[in-house]
């Protein structure tokens, strides 16, 4: 199998438009002939279908370029930098403010005080408008050092409001931040994470219905609600919290552009909550506004995590619709899998729609298929991995694995997920019940009338580890006695599932 050299200069080119190129050349073109070299580079690097540096070095040698190839590489890419800033100057309000700052400093800088003023309020401006507080603060710097402002009760105003300001919008990402770190350790199944939850959100600026002066930090508080809610299974105020912050969102469309990324992965926190909620047709109007959303206008960034956030939202609709409409569940799985196999998707991000995918499979009785999609999860790096969502792919693997008649796999595979949970602290009672079964009683068994038996102790282990709140939450995502009733009473998974879903 040929390896593929990497080259984020190759990658560069590769992803220019053809504007962007026709810019370079003609940069390149009117520039010293010593320049023409740099363009013979870019043509030869244009031109390749995969990254080859041998035979580039080879083709350089034959127009007799002499110079080290790293040299030749580094201006290039200096070259289509200063192409791509020109071409992308007025494409962003970052981009506009730090324009108009730059403007300010020449202005200074030739003695041209009124012209410097006028570019720095109408940087000032800008950023007030688009709540943009990191850059006033420095805005406000530079008005100081250039004396562009006499009065000091002003300049204290001003700069008190703008720490102030920005000390709130801190917190709010911080808040995220340590909720997302929660969100990671999977549902609350034990009463220290409930303590680790009450800890993060019973926070003095966190309690209360208020409304925070900033774009930002309205979304951030919403959000935080909303995933505290869903993790506690008060749906209803999941529901609510996640609508307003859509609404907030939509009501500013000059802002919701600049926050894009946070709007589409709002979208499916909207999906989930609809979905817990069982408002199946709010959730798939929400799924098809995050479809109409993919347009050539998104750059790189915002399409990948829209392409990504649809393949979450689709496994929240399908984990959504197992909780009352079988039915719809396994159609939602087939429209699924035919949109995720039309794209290339981060399979991190998607990790809950191949678990969805693969319960359905398993409910289905298509074992292989469903392998296919644990193992996809598997495979990914552990640091890229939502605890919850890994221990169920190798549960999912040791079903898929005996149903399959693999019994000689499931020794090595049963250690290997202990170890894990052991190693992550997961090792609950659910899934200890089930190892133990697999590891040490079905190897003990010689007929089928013992394995019966032994499935019958199974279930009525689980019928009381249920009983348990937390414990419960292993359910959530699979249905482990509809499996053993299925064993037991020696009918189809999908036909028990149907029955307890619709009974």
């Amino acid at each position: 199998m040929a390896i593929i050299e990497e080259s984020p200069l190759f990658d560069l080119i590769k992803n220019l438009s053809k504007g962007e190129k026709r810019s370079f050349r003609q940069l390149a073109n009117y520039s010293s002939d010593s320049d023409k070299k740099y363009l013979a580079l870019f043509d030869l690097i244009e031109a390749q279908k995969n990254y080859n540096e041998e035979k580039i070095r080879k083709k350089l040698l034959e127009l007799e370029i002499k110079t080290p190839l790293p040299v030749l590489k580094n201006y290039v890419q200096e070259l289509l930098m200063r192409v791509l800033r020109f071409h992308h100057s007025d494409r962003s309000i970052d981009t506009i403010l730090r324009s108009h700052l730059h403007d300010a400093e020449i202005l200074h800088n030739k003695g041209l005080d009124k012209l410097r003023d006028r570019s720095l309020r109408k940087a000032k401006m800008i950023s007030k408008k688009h709540e943009k507080k990191e850059a006033l603060l420095e805005i406000l710097n530079k008005e100081w050092n250039y004396k562009s402002i006499f009065n000091p009760k002003i300049i204290e105003q001003d700069h008190e409001k703008a720490v102030d300001d920005l000390s709130k919008l801190l917190f709010a990402r911080k808040m995220v931040y340590n909720v997302s770190l929660l969100l990671e350790k999977g549902e609350i199944r034990d009463d220290s994470l409930r303590r680790e939850w009450n800890e993060v959100i019973q926070r003095p600026m966190m309690l209360g219905e208020r409304t925070y002066s900033g774009y930002e930090e309205n979304c951030h508080f919403h959000h935080n609600w909303m995933r505290y809610y869903h993790r506690i299974n008060d749906f209803a105020k999941c529901c609510y919290h996640q609508e307003q912050l859509i609404s907030h969102m939509e009501s500013k469309p000059e802002l919701l552009t600049q926050h894009l990324i946070l709007y589409i992965f709002e979208l499916n926190g909207l999906v989930v909550a609809y979905c817990q909620n069982k408002d199946y047709h709010n959730a798939q109007k929400v799924i098809d506004k995050l479809i109409i959303l993919n347009s050539p206008s998104l750059n790189a960034p915002e399409k990948t995590t829209l392409l990504n956030t649809i393949s979450i939202a689709y496994g929240n609709l399908i984990h959504g619709f197992y909780l009352s409409d079988f039915d719809a569940a396994i159609k939602a799985s087939e429209q699924a899998e035919l949109y995720i196999r039309s794209l290339e998707t981060n399979h991190h991000h998607a990790a809950f729609l191949y678990l969805n995918l693969a319960k359905t499979l398993i409910y289905t009785g298509r074992y292989k298929e469903a392998l296919r999609w644990t193992n996809t999860i598997l495979n990914e790096s552990p640091d890229n991995r939502r605890d919850d969502f890994y221990v169920l792919a190798w549960m999912f693997n040791l079903i898929i694995h005996y149903e399959m008649d693999h019994i000689d796999l499931l020794p090595s595979l049963i250690r290997s997920t202990t170890r894990f949970l052991r190693k992550r602290k997961r090792l609950y009672k659910t899934e200890n019940a089930i190892l133990t079964f697999l590891h040490r009683k079905l190897p003990e068994t010689n007929s089928q009338k013992e394995v019966l038996q032994f499935f019958k102790e199974l279930k009525s282990e689980l019928d009381e580890i249920i009983k348990d709140p937390y414990e419960a939450k292993a359910f959530k995502y699979f249905d482990f006695i509809a499996w053993l009733e299925s064993k037991i009473e020696k009918k189809a998974i999908s036909e028990v599932v149907k029955a307890k879903i619709n009974g």
